[in-house]
């Protein structure tokens, strides 16, 4: 049982590193880009519907070919997009990240 614990604990912790230097190195991109809220929100629309096109494909709704890799690509592109967007409005009205996540 402590083994089991101790594996949990390792991978709890493994895992809020990871989203912590995913959600730094978004925060870094925002930065650099300087977009809005606004804008960020568009581009998400955006990333979303390239999603939505691959996702299509997937689930037989178009005849177009389905292809894996590229629907990976634009699901990360969708979430990226997404937290970049979170991250904004936390900033702005001051609530840390990490509460969002909680519920995630």
């Amino acid at each position: 049982m402590l083994i089991v614990l101790k594996q949990y604990y390792q991978l709890e912790n493994t895992l809020k590193r990871m989203r912590k230097e995913i959600l730094d190195e978004i925060k870094e991109l925002n930065a650099l880009d300087g977009k809005s809220i606004s804008e960020r929100i568009v581009k998400f629309n955006e990333e979303f519907g390239e999603f939505n096109a691959e996702l299509a494909k997937l689930l037989g709704i178009t005849h177009k070919p389905f292809d894996k890799p590229h629907l990976i690509e634009e699901m990360a592109d969708a979430m990226q997009n997404l937290v970049s967007v979170y991250q904004d409005i936390c900033e702005k009205i001051d609530i840390d990240i990490d509460v969002v996540f909680f519920f995630f």
